[in-house]
């Protein structure tokens, strides 16, 4: 519980942190928030490489006793729709993740390499971004292995 209260409290010092004044995202590269991705569940921060890609990583807890942590590279592709509340569109890549996962005698370790696509919405009004992907993953570890093609993600963060 203490975790989770101390993960809620860095979200909102970062969004207290952000200008509201500032609120379009245009020139803004750095995004901070809570997310998921292949493995890693927790922190997440988003970083623009040009304008259509971008470097994101997630760090967080998986299970009770489990640490992880993912990269993905994702592209931007020509917004779906646009307009005075905002922007829809799509992009897609590549992510990586590991988890270390201990109990007593029993550890784990566990990578997965993923194919991304996902949707997202960047405020007009606001410096956030709203993300949802599916993400088709490749684990290889001692009690997970092999395609899993449920997997998704999603993430909200605060642009700076």
């Amino acid at each position: 519980m203490g975790q989770k209260r101390a993960m809620w409290v860095v979200v909102a010092l970062t969004l207290l942190a952000a200008s509201p004044a500032l609120a379009d995202m245009h020139g803004k590269k750095l995004g901070v928030g809570v997310g998921g991705g292949t493995i890693a569940n927790g922190l997440t921060a988003k970083y623009y490489l040009t304008e259509n890609t971008a470097l994101q990583v997630m760090l967080g807890q998986r299970f009770r006793h489990g640490v992880s942590v993912g990269a993905d590279y994702v592209m931007e592709f020509a917004p779906l729709a646009k307009g005075g509340a905002g922007r829809l569109f799509w992009g897609a890549g590549v992510g990586a993740g590991l988890l270390l996962y201990d109990v007593g005698v029993n550890q784990s370790n566990i990578i997965g390499v993923s194919g991304i696509v996902e949707l997202g919405w960047h405020f007009q009004a606001l410096p956030l971004e709203l993300i949802v992907d599916w993400r088709p993953t490749y684990f290889i570890g001692d009690y997970l292995d092999g395609l899993w093609l449920g997997g998704g993600g999603g993430a909200i963060r605060w642009y700076f």
